[in-house]
């Protein structure tokens, strides 16, 4: 018994030396998958590291309005290896990727010749990694290292851990209905001439009409400002006070900001906050304005108006050109009058034959007569100041009853020409880098032609408006305007009490980093855009102010269409539905993400 005990115990001990090694083996390989996983994580983000911050450098450079072509600041290149070490400061966006890889762990010959990191873009679309999708600029980082490993050391073996990532530059839209981008410490007289608004972004003072809401945005609502009740005038950010209501699957509010409801007045889908600060921001920033046109004609306006057409079948038609009313005086010379050019009876603004015409109009437009009608082709209409009556802001386009203005287009759907933008500015207009070329007789009365009250004011029921916006997708839309589709009017942004640099954005020179007041504003009840609510009123696309001025919806009726409407604040008076279709074509911005 004693020598079976023992060998007993010996085949135990052989038992548990082999348990030992499998063990140790099953270990060994256990850490290896582990490290093997860990190292491809380390590969993958320090590839999508320096994707993105490859692409995201190149954006900065280019900007969002002008055109990704391959040159200093979009590097273009083959997969190619990063320098060792990586230029710093970078020499170039790549070089930006690199660097951002390296701070992720990885360079190329890094950990004594194991890693390799390289990167690969173009302007082409789509990328050759991620078919189907069309882009302005692509960065593909390829990264990889290779390790030896336990398990795989007994029989002299090793791993690689390698990734691939793409970033690219996207065109993305920007959704929503309604967007308003006003400060809670952006004041407005949006409310009276004599006082001051500070803060309200909506403020819905209206009753519903025929059973609809006085306020509906199919796309949703955006409020920046963060007023909340707290502060000494008792104001929030939306205030619905008319006895109507407000209906939007959404509503979000920036930061602390709040709402209220008075009397009747309901709210559908309540209102929500929301901290991601760049969804409250102006959509446009960064672009700069709508370059104004040159090289046109200067084309004189005897007496200030234009006597079109008795036959609808064959308008008067308008060559592109400056437009401005003049007279003569004593001497028989001829001087601009800065008067309001009317128009009367069948009138075509003609693109020349190009596709799209551009026109500018100093001193504002108004058609007189009942029956007129002025049709727009696709172009850029300029509308450059208005003189003021009585010490208020000019009317830069208004409409008798029973006239019409006109695109020609039948539906959002149908609308496969370049579109329309309508820019209501002054003599003093700037947009990327160029200003308006004044025709010389209108020099002498430029300051006479302030900013004027925006958009169309149609007066009683009868006048009808039927506009679409810029096309993006039409071969004739230049270049320069692509960024701004589906713009149908475009504020000025030097018309609102808040101050914009050249490029777009705030301006926060003055110290304050959420913005400075425009001083140089002549009137400020001028950053007002008026839109007649009513079933003839339609414009297709967006309308584009800029912080720092604000939108009235006045009158009754029923306003249904696809727009989107960007600015400062929006009031909604009267008996009205005012009804917001879901954006067809939403403005877009240029945005970086990882595509792969």
């Amino acid at each position: 018994m004693v020598r079976r005990g023992r060998s007993n115990h010996g085949q135990a001990v052989l038992m548990m030396t082999l348990a030992l090694f499998t063990m140790a083996g099953m270990l060994a390989l256990a850490v290896d998958l582990g490290w093997a996983h860990y190292l491809r994580q380390s590969a993958q983000k320090a590839a999508e590291a320096a994707a993105l911050a490859a692409a995201q450098v190149a954006l900065n450079n280019v900007g969002q309005g002008s055109t990704f072509t391959c040159g200093t600041g979009v590097t273009c290149q083959a997969a190619t290896a990063c320098a060792t070490p990586v230029p710093n400061p970078p020499g170039g966006n790549l070089d930006n990727g690199c660097l951002y890889a390296a701070q992720n762990g990885f360079t190329t010959n890094g950990d004594s010749g194991r890693q390799s990191v390289s990167l690969q873009a173009d302007v082409t679309t789509p990328p050759p990694t991620v078919p189907g999708i069309t882009v302005n600029y692509w960065v593909t980082a390829r990264t990889s290292v290779r390790m030896p490993m336990l398990f795989g050391a007994l029989m002299g073996s090793s791993t690689l851990a390698a990734a691939r990532a793409t970033a690219a530059v996207l065109n993305l839209s920007v959704y929503g209905s309604l967007l308003l981008l006003n400060h809670e410490n952006d004041c407005l007289p949006m409310e009276s001439t004599n006082n001051l608004t500070c803060g309200v972004d909506l403020l819905v003072s209206a009753n519903n009409n025929q059973g609809h809401p006085a306020l509906q945005a199919d796309g949703g609502i955006l409020l920046a400002s963060q007023k909340n009740g707290t502060s000494a005038d008792g104001r929030y950010a939306g205030e619905n006070t008319g006895g109507g209501l407000i209906s939007a699957p959404y509503t979000y509010i920036r930061g602390t900001g709040s709402y209220t409801l008075s009397g009747s007045s309901q709210w559908v889908q309540t209102p929500q906050n929301n901290d991601t600060a760049n969804l409250f921001e102006d959509p446009m920033r960064g672009k700069g304005q709508p370059a104004p046109p040159t090289g046109l004609s200067d084309v004189q306006v005897p007496g200030g108006h234009i006597n079109g057409s008795s036959d609808p079948g064959n308008p008067l038609v308008l060559a592109p050109g400056n437009y401005y009313a003049t007279a003569m005086d004593k001497q028989g010379r001829i001087y601009a009058t800065g008067a309001s050019i009317s128009i009367s009876g069948y009138v075509r603004f003609g693109s020349g034959g190009s596709g799209f015409g551009s026109y500018v109009v100093y001193g504002g437009v108004s058609l007189t007569q009942s029956g007129t009608t002025v049709t727009f082709d696709p172009g850029m209409y300029v509308l450059a100041g208005v003189q003021p009556q009585s010490g208020k802001p000019g009317q830069t386009f208004s409409v008798s009853s029973n006239a019409s203005i006109q695109d020609g287009t039948a539906g959002y759907g149908q609308n496969t020409d370049a579109g329309e933008i309508f820019i209501f500015t002054d003599t003093n207009y700037q947009g990327q880098g160029q200003s308006l070329q004044v025709p010389a007789l209108v020099q002498a009365i430029a300051s006479n032609l302030q900013q004027g009250t925006t958009g169309f004011q149609t007066g009683s029921s009868g006048a009808s408006v039927n506009l679409h916006g810029l096309n993006a997708a039409a071969s004739s839309l230049p270049a320069s305007l692509k960024p701004f589709a589906p713009v149908a009017l475009w504020q000025d942004q030097a018309n609102s009490v808040v101050k914009y640099d050249a490029n777009g954005n705030i301006d926060t020179s003055c110290g304050n980093s959420d913005g400075c007041p425009n001083t140089s504003l002549v009137n400020n009840q001028s950053p007002q855009l008026v839109l007649q609510g009513s079933p003839s009123f339609h414009v297709y696309g967006t309308v584009y102010q800029p912080r720092g001025a604000w939108t009235t919806i006045q009158g009754g009726g029923d306003y249904q269409v696809p727009v989107q409407l960007i600015a400062g604040a929006m009031r909604v008076q009267g008996n009205s539905n005012f009804s917001m279709v879901q954006p067809v074509t939403p403005v877009q911005r240029r945005m970086v993400a990882l595509v792969e």
